[in-house]
């Protein structure tokens, strides 16, 4: 029987591999990858990225890896038997905390020793250097344990193997938005061995040093606001400003690095100007929650806002799409509906963490699909007897499938909009003062960010 695993064990690595990569694909809207030339070939590796969405973020970085890496990840997840025997054959060890076991320091011990083996056979391992998960953008605290590993790698190897860390910055545009985009950059190679001398003579000042710079490349690489006190106001500003902003200083928002570069910015200069004058941006920020939070009673999106004035002629073709596409949409809907439902009502009932319920889903969407397509398929087959007929049966409810996901998207900006224009004529006075206190909010934005981003 491990004959037989081990023989089928790389093939089927290889074929998840693909499957994972075209769900990645269907369920994001775009992927971009920057600094792949940065990860060596015949090196051992240890990727270190920020850690936002749970078991996601290892998906993707299989999907954009050459090499599938070794994975450590938290215990709990290990205890039902066919978990068990399906995260291991995905390469991914288990890391206990004091309360998965009562034998944690033994236990780890064996898990750290197997990094240790895999990175003397120049292997690739990921561990996530914030120790734990969270959809809030801001790096956390770099722990040790990505240290340790590396340091007892370099001193118990002496094949001269140059051991690198790679920082890694996954930034995710919404975390649980089907067809969202994504941003992954890939940052410098960290020579270990470069600080081993420094950690022979003094392992705080090394784990120090490497942390640091982990730290600083992690910021560099991902979307990070600092000032969690004024978290939901700079979230709020880039999801309403952040287009406009790059219209202004004409940047196209669907480039997804000229958009990481435009949050950036926006962030920089919120926070020179909290920094500065902190009562001028405090009195700004108590204004424009208000404003928020008057949004949200009104129940509409404030983004939608700054496409309100559409012309007429953008107006009546966003209609005819709408009413062109209807039939594409119901074909595309009824033909995936179970297993569409499947896999959201098996995550909603079974995921207590919300940062997972996206990855299961989409690991559950991996088996409904294919099974899905199979049945209907057979039930096709029966009233049309023709295998080119069944083919292209599955390849439309397929893309229809995925045009049906993009069209509810333009349903939910139409009601959007229905809701503005319906909030104009029953509550006049209200959509009035909405209106101006979002038109004060982007010229206020504009006074203080537009000419730093321009420089």
């Amino acid at each position: 029987m491990k004959e037989l695993y081990k023989l089928l064990h790389k093939p089927g690595l290889i074929l998840l591999k693909m499957w994972v990569q075209l769900a990645l694909l269907v369920y994001f809207r775009r992927i971009r990858v920057t600094g792949r030339e940065n990860i060596p070939r015949g090196k051992p590796v240890i990727f270190a990225p920020n850690h936002q969405y749970a078991f996601m973020d290892a998906l993707l970085l299989v999907h954009v890896t050459q090499k599938i890496p070794y994975f450590l990840v938290r215990a709990d997840i290990f205890k039902r038997s066919f978990a068990n025997f399906l995260l291991r054959t995905l390469k991914m060890m288990p890391v206990y905390r004091q309360r998965d076991s009562t034998d944690v320091i033994s236990k780890n011990e064996a898990t750290f020793s197997n990094c240790v083996e895999i990175l003397k056979d120049r292997k690739h391992l990921t561990i996530f250097p914030e120790g734990n998960h969270s959809k809030i953008r801001k790096i956390r605290a770099i722990r040790k344990g990505l240290l340790r590993i590396g340091f007892r790698t370099i001193n118990e190897d002496k094949s001269g193997h140059e051991l690198v860390i790679i920082p890694v910055g996954i930034n995710y545009d919404d975390h649980s938005k089907f067809q969202s985009d994504i941003l992954i950059k890939f940052g410098d190679p960290i020579p270990l061995e470069k600080y081993n001398d420094l950690y022979n003579e003094n392992p705080a000042k090394a784990f120090s040093d490497v942390s640091g710079r982990i730290y600083i490349e992690l910021v560099d690489l991902t979307v990070n606001i600092q000032h969690t006190d004024s978290y939901k106001f700079y979230e709020s500003v880039l999801k309403i400003y952040t287009p406009h902003f790059m219209r202004k200083i004409k940047l196209n928002y669907r480039n997804l690095l000229k958009r990481f570069n435009a949050y950036k910015k926006i962030i920089a200069g919120l926070d020179t100007w909290k920094d500065l004058h902190p009562k001028d941006f405090k009195k700004f920020e108590t204004r424009n929650n208000k404003f928020f939070r008057q949004q949200i009673r009104s129940a509409f999106d404030p983004v939608c806002l700054g496409n309100f004035f559409d012309s007429k002629l953008q107006r009546f073709a966003n209609y005819l799409m709408l009413v062109l596409f209807w039939p594409i949409y119901m074909y595309g809907l009824i033909n995936n509906l179970l297993a569409i439902v499947i896999p959201y009502l098996i995550g909603k009932i079974t995921v207590r963490d919300d940062h997972f319920l996206s990855s299961v889903q989409l690991a559950i969407g991996l088996l409904s699909f294919p099974v899905s397509y199979l049945i209907q398929s057979i039930i096709f087959y029966q009233f049309f007897p023709n295998g080119l007929y069944v083919v292209l049966y599955i390849f439309s409810i397929i893309v229809t499938g995925i045009l049906a996901k993009i069209y509810q998207n333009w349903i939910h900006r139409f009601w959007e909009m229905f809701k503005i224009r319906l909030l104009m004529m029953q509550r006049k006075r209200e959509f009035v003062r909405i209106k101006r206190n979002y038109n004060d909010l982007i010229n206020t934005l504009n006074d203080h960010l537009l000419e730093s981003a321009r420089k």
